[in-house]
């Protein structure tokens, strides 16, 4: 008997599949975004969190194992939320992800395409008994770093996953890792531009506060630079040097509460860096870093994809 279903999203997906005897046959697939990323049946039904017809797909033969052209297996797929979602679209996906993990378990090491694992989804979307257990099975996955050169607790520090952070910072030698320009969590605090996740990290790592990166610039001298409010509140946390680019930035008048007695045509003296940089160097980039805005995201489609994290888009959710 034949069973004939359609999975549509108008955003992403159009695809007809006819059932017979536990076979599928692709009748139609249109969509430019299915073809070009090769999607798979299985990555569809990941994507879509129904667990069910991924447990037909495996009976029928589906390897769990197929990646599509981002090197994405389906577990890859299972994970990532609209911010629109219904309340049991989390306990959909664990269950579609611990099936997967089962029947292939190798493929939770592997990484995709922008060299992250399926624990980076973890930590941005907060599934905490999962994330508790996979770290605990896979410790070494938190010290993997992207093609970004950042780990998984500099994503969650970007994209505000209090959650999941907390059970990263409790992994002995996590509150120390260092991102893309040697950039510690605080950096990536002042990124984020939230005085809440400034003060969780200042609790996990405080003697971090005044630590330079590869071009010289602290956490205070960032947020004096892009986020003046956010600079007041590093003042009250403790900090103290505050460098950018390797020189010592003076206090506009009232920029943080600083009481320098510079005068604000030497705000950046060269005073001596912060960084191993050396004395030629000790100038402000020509290519100067931005706090990224607030990222827009849509009520369908996979905000992974729009995270501040780099690199290519993932596989889309409904």
């Amino acid at each position: 008997m034949y069973k004939l279903v359609l999975f549509h999203n108008d955003t992403y997906f159009s695809n007809l599949f006819v059932y017979y005897s536990g076979i599928i046959l692709i009748i139609k697939s249109h969509n430019p975004l299915t073809c070009t990323m090769s999607m798979t049946p299985l990555h569809l039904a990941a994507v879509h969190r129904d667990a069910d017809e991924v447990l037909r797909l495996l009976e029928a033969g589906d390897s769990p194992k197929e990646l599509n052209q981002n090197k994405e297996a389906a577990i890859h797929c299972t994970l990532g939320l609209p911010v629109l979602h219904p309340d049991d679209a989390k306990e959909k996906a664990e269950r579609v992800f611990r099936i997967l993990w089962k029947a292939a378990p190798g493929t939770v090491v592997n990484a995709d395409e922008s060299g992250e694992t399926v624990l980076f989804d973890m930590v941005l979307y907060n599934y905490i008994g999962l994330l508790k257990e996979f770290v605990k099975e896979y410790p070494d996955l938190v010290f993997k770093r992207n093609n970004h050169g950042q780990c998984a607790v500099h994503v969650g520090v970007l994209n505000g996953a209090y959650d999941a952070l907390k059970v990263l910072f409790a992994i002995e030698g996590v509150p120390q890792l260092r991102g893309r320009k040697r950039r510690t969590i605080h950096h990536f605090a002042v990124e984020s531009g939230c005085a809440e996740m400034a003060k969780l990290c200042f609790d996990s790592y405080p003697v971090g506060i005044d630590v330079g990166d590869s071009e010289g610039s602290t956490p205070l001298g960032l947020a004096a630079r892009y986020n003046k409010p956010l600079a007041k509140y590093y003042r009250k946390l403790g900090a103290k040097r505050k460098y950018y680019g390797g020189t010592r930035c003076m206090s506009e008048p009232d920029d943080d509460g600083d009481d320098d007695d510079d005068s604000a045509k030497d705000r950046c003296s060269g005073a001596g860096g912060v960084s191993a940089v050396s004395s030629t160097e000790q100038s402000v980039p020509t290519q100067e870093f931005t706090i990224p805005q607030p990222v827009q995201e849509s009520a369908v489609g996979n905000s992974k994809s729009n995270s501040k994290r780099g690199g290519s888009p993932k596989c889309a959710v409904s």
